[in-house]
């Protein structure tokens, strides 16, 4: 009988001690995801582009785009009207076996939001950064558009930047507003589950970087 009465006790001290473990683990994701993300992340002065090149992040199906996708193209969209750009050129193809490209869901949410559809450009090809990169410095070539604003989310914006100057582009690197918080470096709400999401994203791109840099992509 006393070892039963023991029992529920020592369960709240093992919950207790895991609970304490768990918060001094999750309390040091905060400044770890910040410190992982930010030399990631390069944003330059907003000007007047040539072009907004938009970059597709997926979609769920032919007519939903992934939260990171929605966010760059609504960036976008703000610049557009705001007179930085008269042309916005999206590129991304398909994924997930879904029918349709991400360039072709983006551009039916943007002229869903009022955007003009003659201010729309779509790249349906490429399917990763590298290949986004090729193809818009084919665009930008044959259009002779000398400068891009290049709108990504802002942990992929190092790779990404790095990837289109590669490629001879001149690009202004827009992965995030002047009322951007930094430390809000994923799409969603500033929370344990949100740093753990920019964590990952960051760790990815890292690994990313260094692949491009072997292949002499960066």
């Amino acid at each position: 009988m006393a070892r039963d009465r023991c029992l529920p006790a020592a369960l709240a001290w093992g919950l207790g001690g895991t609970a304490a473990v768990a918060s001094l683990a999750l309390s040091g994701i905060l400044p770890v995801a910040s410190w992982l993300a930010t030399p990631l992340v390069v944003a330059e002065g907003v000007r007047p582009v040539d072009a907004l090149v938009v970059l597709g992040a997926g979609t769920y199906d032919d007519r939903t785009l992934t939260p990171d996708g929605a966010y760059r193209l609504v960036h976008a969209i703000q610049m557009l009207k705001a007179g930085q750009a008269s042309l916005m050129i999206l590129s991304g193809g398909t994924h997930r076996g879904t029918r349709q490209s991400d360039a072709r869901v983006m551009a039916d949410v943007a002229v869903s939001l009022g955007v003009d559809p003659r201010s729309l450009m779509l790249d349906e090809a490429p399917t990763s950064t590298w290949a986004q990169a090729e193809s818009v410095a084919r665009i930008a070539a044959a259009r002779r558009l000398r400068t891009l604003g290049l709108v990504t989310s802002p942990v992929h914006s190092y790779r990404a930047s790095k990837a289109f100057r590669r490629a001879g582009l001149d690009v202004v690197s827009l992965p995030i507003g002047p009322d951007f918080d930094p430390r809000l470096l994923s799409v969603g709400e500033d929370h344990v589950a949100g740093r753990v999401d920019v964590i990952v994203h960051a760790l990815y791109e890292y690994v990313a970087i260094a692949a491009y840099r072997v292949r002499g992509r960066l």
